[in-house]
This record gives structure tokens, sequence and C-alpha cells, in this order.
């Protein structure tokens, strides 16, 4: 039987692939190179034929083909999948029929061992996905690799880290006075990691790990100096690289200061760490050494081509805030090199097409920023289901793999994205139910999976696309209802467009606070590329590394460029009038102006009087009071048809007249779009159609991170308390602050009500104030506090950094105390008769508040460092480190629920809000549960730029609904209500 021919066989590679009528380019520079036959082509080596720019994906399938059709010449039965037993193959139609049948059947037949390498022998090289990733070059082969990892540190910090990682089932017996090894595998190569620890000098070695305990200062600052004095004896030093770790040292629970992040990561870039990694759990000590193996790797693998590796770091070096993008396509690589993580902070689009990646890249998950990523045409089998932690990542292509399976859970998860294309790839079925709710466009191609017919049947069903997918539409300059037309095919429910309620959920998030918001111009030229990217693209985003500056700007340009104002030119001359008027009348007349307008015009007005509002209430940090407000944005809502020729002083008293009307409007926000409305349907600042929480208030005006709040016994009243030692008190009807105070201390820790008066713990006492006044009715000196719980109205329990507990009487404020060995309680809650608390031992301890005796100890293990306890209903909701929410029975103490798929941080907290749980992180995330079958509700927007540090609610009788506070250290206090 004669070998097919070469160009029908690519012509129709061309039309499966989707290529684009490719096919004649590739045959060109195949003749080009001698190579006319399927037999010449399917034997060329993978590296010489990325070199010719053409897709890899070529090449597998012409191996495919031809591979079958030995197969086929050599056995006398032929399968029932083989065209051999259907007839000639080398047709069109043969072809076509033998792509959808033809190729491995099973993993172990992918994963065979490659024939030799093209030279030594005539027969193809088949090379796995393996051997493909392993290799620098055509003729070598890095099989292993080896060195030495020295890690050092003061005291005994380096082996700590070290007996935590050696740590279960496998452990490595570990002996502080000898070096030991550990056998890795990453990047599917063994490595060998001698591992030496010391706490003297900096050896030579292939890497260092630098060590220091995170909560003391002293054992940072000693680290630095080691690091700088090791680095002016030896040059060796300063060329080994360097990993950063931070551990958590139980021994010094309470006795020190923190290090603020901030200064680890400024550190860190000084020393030109590769990574800065923290430890709190055994996993991630292990981690610490994974990624140690990874820098070995790509160290190694990179050495073998300086060239190549020098002009990878230029690429990379090129990336910055104003250009956060790298692009590594066609350059023959496996692994990244150690030189990303100097720009994975800020990295928003990264394209890595064309290369020899056989294994996810690792280094990706460390890429908060990341918008865009392209892994086309590479050799990859498996997305792992942390890609999850890429929470802003709205593009994902990784066409032309090697994908059996995706991971449905983490897709799911991941509310930002909106394009995935997953063509070329063998993929079994993919539920429909990943897609729902999500604006994807999928481009899935079934190949590689058996019986073809029945699977096709079955992709027609599951696969589909929740939001019609479209050509991007302009969006400046655009009449709104024009505009409108466009918005309502992705979001049907929603009259507001995208340009509008994503740029004010940024600014609520990030600018409210910021002096001279809307005031300040943005810079000309971004505003420019922004504007063009969000004309180019039906996706509109903004990158957290954006100056809010600029969002304020594009809106107000926005507005301006409206062809007709939102106010509709017909109603100016109306504006004017009630400019003069007084604030009843403008109140009036600016409702009987709303019923007038369309309903995009209304709903567009409505939302722009919200946020000058919030802007407004704001003006103590942001200097932008309703007045001021209403200059920069009001003349943007409502102006002449004319305005271009008027006479300049009827102009100047026209913006005075507009100005007017909008500042009573702005101050009149509540009574004018508040009242008689079902405040829940009118939201669309997300895009559900039917939110059960939205935002209320956006409140700010503490210095420092606000870390505790409580209310007061009647619910009137807000205390908020910072790391700065202040306090405030705020009505919780009205919103509104009702007084400020300063303790004279460093920092509030924590708080708790008691009857009629508030216990503030902080780093030195205790005070115990009046809940309504703030006035201080007793002072516990001496009493260093770090978390408080409130038992049975009349008593308080506190932990303090010696170990022990202190429990007072809220009237008489004497003091028992519970003695503790070996141990610190970090926080602590009240569950029926008993206070459970959460020890740095990694137990959870049971006291019985009558006899204060210990009754029970629950083994939390290797879920890292137990953040906070509490009760909601029967259960103990537990909030991890590890980005994970553990729920116990509070009677048999039995484990029920480990939620550990949804958080990407550490979790700080729980709290109960109606029927439901809220669960809150470090990074500022707010994930909903229900509180009896932990199932997960919803993701809550994100409308703090840090952390959260607590939330309280209450029931608010009038808007029947809850009404949730949450605190953060961004500063501010979000006010939300709630349904659940």
């Amino acid at each position: 039987m004669a070998c097919p021919g070469l160009w029908p066989c690519l012509k129709q590679i061309d039309v499966y692939l989707g290529t684009k009528n490719e096919a004649v380019e590739w045959f060109k520079v195949l003749q080009m190179e001698g190579l006319t036959t399927l037999e010449a082509a399917a034997d060329m080596a993978s590296e010489e034929w990325v070199s010719m720019k053409i897709p890899l994906r070529v090449l597998i399938e012409l191996r495919a083909l031809h591979k079958e059709f030995v197969a086929t010449e050599q056995s006398e039965e032929p399968s029932s999948n083989s065209l051999a037993s259907r007839g000639r193959i080398g047709t069109v139609e043969d072809i076509s029929a033998f792509l959808n049948l033809a190729g491995p059947q099973n993993k172990e037949e992918k994963k065979k061992k490659p024939s030799t390498l093209r030279g030594k022998s005539s027969k193809p090289s088949v090379r796995t996905r393996k051997t493909l990733s392993m290799s620098c070059n055509a003729n070598e082969e890095i099989k292993t690799v080896s060195g030495v990892v020295n890690v050092v540190g003061r005291e005994d910090h380096p082996n700590l880290l070290v007996q935590r990682a050696c740590r279960g089932k496998n452990a490595v017996p570990f002996n502080p006075n000898r070096s030991i090894t550990m056998g890795l595998e990453v990047y599917g190569k063994q490595v060998d990691v001698e591992i030496r620890t010391s706490s003297q000098t900096i050896a030579n070695g292939n890497l260092t790990i630098l060590v220091f305990a995170r909560n003391s200062m002293r054992s940072f600052t000693k680290m630095l100096d080691k690091y700088f004095r090791s680095t002016k004896k030896t040059e060796q030093s300063k060329q080994t690289p360097i990993l950063l770790v931070g551990i958590i040292s139980d021994t010094l629970i309470g006795k020190n200061k923190y290090v603020l992040k901030e200064s680890v990561l400024e550190a860190a870039e000084l020393m030109k760490a590769i990574r800065y990694i923290e430890v709190t759990t055994a996993a991630d000590a292990k981690e610490v050494f994974l990624e140690a193996s990874r820098v070995l790797v790509r160290t190694q693998l990179h050495e073998t081509n300086v060239g190549r590796l020098l002009e990878l770091n230029g690429k990379i070096q090129k990336a910055n805030d104003k250009r956060p993008e790298v692009m590594l396509r066609k350059k023959m690589i496996s692994v990244l090199p150690n030189s990303i993580f100097q720009v994975t902070s800020f990295l928003q689009r990264l394209r890595l097409d064309n290369n020899l990646f056989a294994y996810f890249p690792n280094e990706i998950l460390h890429c908060p920023q990341l918008r865009e990523l392209s892994l086309n045409s590479n050799q990859i089998e498996e997305v792992p289901s942390s890609i999850s932690k890429l929470t802003l990542l709205s593009r994902f292509e990784i066409e032309n793999n090697m994908l059996e399976n995706l991971p449905i859970r983490a897709l799911k998860a991941m509310s930002n994205l909106q394009e995935f294309k997953a063509g070329g790839n063998p993929l079994s079925k993919v539920p429909q139910e990943v897609f729902k709710g999500k604006n994807l466009k999928l481009e899935l191609i079934q190949s590689f999976a058996g019986n073809i017919e029945h699977e096709q049947a079955d992709t027609a069903d599951s696969i589909t696309v929740s939001e019609k997918e479209r050509e991007p539409f302009p969006v400046f300059g655009i009449p709104l209802q024009q505009l409108m037309k466009n918005e309502y095919e992705l979001f049907p429910h929603n009259p507001l467009p995208r340009i509008v309620r994503y740029s004010m959920s940024e600014i609520i998030k990030r600018a409210i606070c910021l002096e001279g918001v809307f005031r300040m111009a943005g810079q000309a030229q971004r505003c420019a590329e922004l504007r063009a990217e969000i004309d180019a693209t039906t996706k509109i985003s903004f990158s957290d590394q954006e100056n809010p500056h600029n969002v304020t700007s594009i809106l107000k340009q926005w507005l301006r460029g409206l062809p007709e104002p939102a106010m509709l030119f017909g109603n100016f001359d109306k504006v004017i009038k009630l400019g003069a008027a007084t604030s009843e009348e403008q109140i009036k007349g600016l409702r009987e102006i709303l019923e007038t307008l369309p309903r995009e015009n209304f709903h567009l007005i409505r939302q722009m009087f919200r946020l000058m509002y919030l802007v407004g209430k704001n003006n103590e940090v942001n200097r932008m009071d309703f007045s001021n407000v209403a200059k920069v944005i009001g003349p943007n809502l409502a102006y002449s048809r004319d305005s271009a020729n008027e006479n300049p002083m009827d102009t100047i008293n026209n913006v005075n007249f507009v100005n007017e009307f909008f500042t009573t409007l702005t101050e009149s926000y509540p009574e004018v779009f508040e009242q008689d409305v079902d405040l829940f349907e009118v939201d669309y600042l997300q895009d559900v159609e039917m939110p059960n929480s939205i935002l209320f208030r956006k409140l700010s005006g503490h210095s420092k991170s606000v870390n505790t709040a409580t209310l007061s016994s009647d619910q009137r009243f807000l205390w908020t308390a910072d790391t700065k030692g202040s306090f405030r008190i705020w009505d919780t009807d009205t919103t509104e602050l009702v007084s400020s105070f300063e303790t004279q201390s460093a920092r509030i820790n924590c708080m708790a009500r008691v009857a009629c008066n508030i216990w503030l713990g902080t780093a030195e006492s205790i005070q115990i104030r009046n809940e309504e006044t703030g006035d201080l009715v007793h002072h516990i000196v001496e009493s260093p506090t770090f978390n408080i719980v409130a038992v049975n109205e009349d008593q308080l329990w506190t932990g303090n950094e010696i170990g022990g507990i202190y429990v007072y009487n809220a009237d008489s404020f004497e003091r028992e105390t519970i003695t503790l060995e070996g141990f610190v309680v970090l926080h602590m809650t009240q569950v029926a008769d008993s206070v459970w608390g959460a020890c740095t031992d990694r137990k959870i301890r049971v006291w019985n508040i009558a006899t204060r005796e210990c009754t029970q100890e629950i083994e939390i293990g290797d879920q890292g460092r137990l953040n906070a306890i509490t009760w909601i209903g029967e259960r103990v909701w537990g909030s991890f480190d590890n980005s994970s929410v553990v729920v116990w029975d509070s009677t048999t103490f039995e484990k029920l629920a480990c939620l550990d798929e949804d958080h990407g941080a550490k979790v700080f907290g729980c709290t109960l809000v109606g029927d439901s749980v809220w669960t809150f992180s470090w990074d500022g995330q707010i994930h909903v549960y229900d509180k009896e079958t932990f199932q997960h509700i919803e993701a809550l927007p994100t409308y703090h730029s840090d952390a959260i540090g607590c939330i309280v609610c209450m029931e608010d009788p009038k808007l029947e609904c809850q009404r949730v506070f949450t605190t953060s250290w961004d500063k501010t206090i979000t006010v939300w209500l709630s349904q659940a």
C-alpha cells in the first residue's frame, strides 16, 4: 500500500485544526527543507520542526497518520478502527475519516518510551510529552538534577523549617547536626536535594534559603544583617539564587511584633530573591523545598543555552507597571526562567505559545494580577485545579495541547473568566453546568476519543455558551439607546452600561477615599489607551495597578461624549430654572424630570447621584464635599445643545445654576432615590439579575487598618477600632459619625460588649467605655489583651501573651486566672455552657464556664493556623490560614465539613447573616454558605482593596433585611443590605 502524499494530509489537517488555510505555507516551507513525503515529515525532531515556525500540533497529526499507516502495513488483521480495513489510504475522504478515528486510545499508549533520535535510526522519532519537556536541545536530555541547598537563619529557625517539611508518612529522618537528602519530582524530573542547615554563615551551594521568624522583628533584622555581611565577603554568595522564607515561630507568639509584609517584600527585592514564601503549615514547608527543586531545574536547564537565557531575561525585564505583559512565543522552552518572578506581582498578560511545555507552568499561579494567559501549541496534559487562584483571569487559551480533562470546579469558580479556548485537545465530554452564568466562548474539537460519533452526539448536548458571543462594539461617543441595544445582548436584564457599573465598582473599591477624586485628572495617554481597549473588546475590566484617577476620568469622558446628555437636551432649561429654586422645589422638579426619561437614562442618572453621594459622604478624607463633586460631575449630565455658541457670561451663569441644582440633589439622594423602592431590584451594579446582597454605603475616617467592630446593646451604634489605637462610634441607621476617640494605645486588638459597656483590649491594658458616649468607665492597667469574648452577659474571658486566660467579672472587674502551659490561646468563643479556644499547639480546647476545667481537646491536624472560631446554631465554624473553613458539631465534636474550594487566601472569620454564613479573607473576598447544608451560595462583589478584618450584622426593620458592616485593612467600612 502506498504511503499517503504530504499535501492531502496537510490540507485536511488545516481544516481539522481550523488554522485558516495555512496548509499552502506549510507545504512550501517543508519543500524548501527537502521534505516532500509523509514519512520524511513525520521523522522530523520536535525542536527542528518548531524552528520552521509550523505549529507543533501539525507534526503530532502527521506522526499519528504515519504511525497508523505503518501499523496497517505490518498488521495482517487490521483493527476495526484502522482505515486499512476500509480501503486505500491517501484520499482526502480517507484522511478525514482517519483523523476522526486514529490516535492513542489510552494513556499507556501515549506514554510509551520514545524511539531513538533522528539520525540514529530510520524509524520516526515519536517523543513523548515527558521527554519533550525535559529536553533543552535535540541532542541532550537531562534526566536528573541534583544540588546543594543551604538553609540559613537565626537560632533554630532553619531546623524548624526542615523539621516541618519532614513531617508525614514518608518523612525523611532529620538530624540537625548533619545534612540530609530529599528526593523530589518536579516537571517530571527526579531532583536530589542535599539540605544543609546553618545559623552562622551563608555557605556556597546551588541555592540559599534565608529563614526568619515572621513574628519577630529581631529575627528579620538579624537575617538581613547576616545576608549583607556575607555578600560583602564573597562574590559567590551574590550569584547564588535566594529564596526568602518567613515562618511563624510558636515560641514567639505574642512576644514580638509581626514584620509587615511590605517590609519583607522590599527586602526580597533588595536582595534579588527569587520568591518570598510564608510558612504556617507543614504543607507550606514542603512547598519551600519543592520550589527549591524547581529553581534547580530551571537553572540547570537554562544554563545549557546561555544565549537563549539572556534573550528570555531581556524580554521579561521589559515588563513594567505601564506595560504588564510578557511574550515568549516559539522560544523552545519547557520551563520558565527564574527571572519570571521579578514580574509576577504586576503581570497581566502572558503568552507562551508554540513552546515545549509538558507541564502547566507552576510559576503562573503566582501572578495574582494575570488577566490573559495563552499556552497554545504545547504538550500540556493537565491544567491544575489551583488555576482558580487566578481570580482576575478573563481570557485563557490552551489550544492544541494534550488535555483529556478540564478542572471543572476550578473553571466554574473563576467568576471573571469570559473567554476560554481549548480547541485541538483530546477532551472528553464537558459538563454543561460549568458554563452556567458565564459569558464564555468555548471552542472544543473532539478528537482521539474512541467512538467519535458517540462523543459528538454527547458534545452537541453538553457544550453550550451561556451568553451570546458577538463582535466588539464601540462604547464611547455612541447614543445611549444605541449602545444599550448591544449591551442587552450580553446582559438582557441590566439597563446600566458596563462602562458605568464596572468603573463605579472600581471607584467604590479603590478611589472613594482618594483625595481629589474626580477633581484630579488622569493621565491623558493612558486614558486614550483605555478608551481604545474598551472600544476594541466586549470585556471591560480595570487592573488593581491602574491609577484610580484614570478610571474616574474615563467615566467622565464617557458621560461627556454621549451625543445627548443623560438628562436630555430638552430638560436643560428646566435644570437652569430649578438651580435658583428652594431645595423642596428642586426635589419636586427632579422627580418630574425623572418621570419623563427613558428607562436607561433614568437608571444612569440614579447611579450618578448614588456615586456622587458616596463620594460626598467621605469628604473628611477625600476633600470632595457634595458641592465639589457636583461641580465636576454635574456638568457632564446636563448641558445645552448650543453650549459652544453661548455667550460666555450666560455659560458661567448656567454652570452655576447647574452646580446648585446637582449639589442640593446629591445631598438629598436618599430622599429622592431610596424612598418607596426595592433597593435590591434597582441596584444594577452587579451582573446578576436579582442580587441577594447589595452595597448600601461606604464609610471612612480611620487612619489605619480597621480590624475589629461591635454593636451596642440596642444596636443603635456601631463601634469600629483600628490598629492606631483610635475608635469611632457610628449611627447604624443614618451611618453618620457620632464621635471619635483616641485611646493613647498603640493598637486596639479586640472589642466585646457586656451590658451597656464596650471592653477594648489593647496591647497594654483593657479599657471599659460607655457604649453611647464612649466615656472611660474603668481602666485595667498592665493587662495586655489579644482576644476577648463576652460570656453570659456577666463576665469577660481574655487571652494574653503569657499563655493564661483571665476571667473578669463584668460588674466588679475582679479577675481570676486559668493557667495554661506550653501554648497560647489565639481566639475564643462561647458555645452553650462552655468556651472554645483556638490554641497555638494546633488544638481546640473546651472549658466549662462554671468549673473553668478543660473538658475536651480537638486535634485540628495539618489545617494550619486557626484564626477564628464562631458558634453558629449547633455548629462551630473555624477559619484557617490555608484558605479553608471547617465545621464541627458543638456537642459531639465531630468534624462535619471542610470547605476548601472557594477562598484563595487566609480566612479570617465567619459571621451569621440571616440564614447564611459569610466567610471573609485576607484578599478582601466574601463567600456565602448555607448554614445548614454548608453549600456554597455565592461570592460577593469585592468592595474592599485589602483584607477584611471583621463583619457584624443586625436586623434592619425599616428595609426588612439584614444590615451588614464589613471593616477592612483599607481603612474603610462597607455597609451592605442582605436578604440572605
